[in-house]
C-alpha cells in the first residue's frame, strides 16, 4: 500500500500530464557549460504549487558556486506537515551523476517506478549538511540542471525506504503540474505527438470525423 504524503492532498493534475513526453525530459546537461541556465525552483510563481500540494512554507537558499559566479544553486526547504522533524527539499544543481559518483558516495540506485524514465536516487546528500540525520533524494537531469527532490529527518533513524518513497511521490506530483513544467521548460516542454482525430463508426458501418 502506498504511503500517504502531503503531496497526495493536492488538486488533481487533470489530463495535461498525460500529454507530456516524459521520456524526453531527462535530457542531461553539461555542468561545465558557461551558458547553463540553472532553473530556480524557489521562484515566487511556484510557491502556490507547493502550497497546493499541502507542503509547509518554503524557505529558499541560494548558493553561488566558487569560480562560477554566473551559476546560482537554489534549495527550497519545506516542513513535512505530517511527520516530526522531517522536511522536503526541492533543489537544482549543476552537478550530474558522473560528478556525484566520482566525488561522493551518495549514489544509490535507479528509480524505475518514477513517471520520469532515468530518474535515480541518492541519499544523505546536501540536505541538512550542518546536522546529522538521514534523507533520500530522487533526481532527474534536465536541460537546466539536476532537479533533486528530497525527504529527510534531522535525526538518525532507519527509514531510508520511506524517505525514498516520499521523495519520489513529491517529484512525480510536481512533474505532473503544468505550472511547474511550464516554468522549467517554457516553450521547450516536450509533448507527445498529437493523436489522430477521433473517428466514430456509425451503425451503418460508415466512419466519419468528429
Amino acid at each position: 500500500m502506498a504511503t500517504s504524503t502531503a503531496a497526495d492532498t493536492g488538486p488533481a493534475a487533470g489530463d495535461f500530464w498525460e500529454t507530456v513526453d516524459y521520456a524526453a525530459i531527462n535530457t542531461g546537461f553539461d555542468p561545465y557549460d558557461p551558458h547553463l541556465d540553472l532553473f530556480n525552483p524557489c521562484a515566487d510563481e511556484l510557491l502556490p504549487v507547493y502550497e497546493a500540494l499541502g507542503l509547509g512554507q518554503a524557505r529558499a537558499y541560494d548558493h553561488v558556486i566558487e569560480g562560477k559566479p554566473h551559476l546560482v544553486m537554489w534549495n527550497c526547504l519545506m516542513k513535512d506537515p505530517e511527520r516530526f522533524l522531517s522536511d522536503y527539499e526541492i533543489a537544482v544543481e549543476p552537478i550530474n551523476p558522473t560528478l556525484i559518483e566520482t566525488r561522493s558516495d551518495a549514489f544509490r540506485e535507479d528509480a524505475p517506478e518514477s513517471i520520469v524514465p532515468g530518474a535515480y536516487f541518492t541519499h544523505n546528500y546536501v540536505m541538512h549538511t550542518e546536522k546529522s540525520g538521514q534523507n533520500c533524494q530522487i533526481n532527474i537531469d534536465t536541460a537546466r540542471g539536476r532537479l533533486a527532490v528530497s525527504h529527510g529527518t534531522t535525526y538518525q533513524v532507519d527509514e531510508l525506504a520511506l524517505h525514498c518513497e516520499l521523495a519520489q511521490q513529491l517529484l512525480d506530483s510536481v512533474m505532473k503540474d503544468e505550472q511547474f513544467l511550464r516554468a522549467l521548460y517554457g516553450d521547450d516542454l516536450p509533448l507527445k505527438s498529437a493523436e489522430p482525430a477521433t473517428r466514430r463508426v456509425s451503425q451503418g458501418g460508415v466512419s466519419r470525423g468528429e
